[in-house]
């Protein structure tokens, strides 16, 4: 295991559907309401209000992946 891992006390594990489904949710809800603020997507913002126990870096690299598949 990596040192960093190890800090964090996480390891990099395969994304569930169901993390799938959390993600696309709360982005989906945030861009609408960041359309109407006229700001960008908050990453804390949106790992805080998933619950998902995934980091920035995994969160915003997942989406981009989910995005290239629709």
């Amino acid at each position: 295991m990596e040192r960093s891992q190890q800090a964090s006390g996480s390891e990099t594990r395969p994304w569930t559907e169901e993390e799938d489904l959390k993600l696309i949710e709360c982005i989906n809800k945030l861009k609408t309401e960041c359309q109407t603020k006229n700001s960008p997507l908050s990453w804390p913002e949106i790992v805080a209000q998933t619950g998902l126990a995934r980091s920035e870096s995994s969160c915003r690299k997942r989406w981009k992946y989910l995005e290239k598949r629709h």
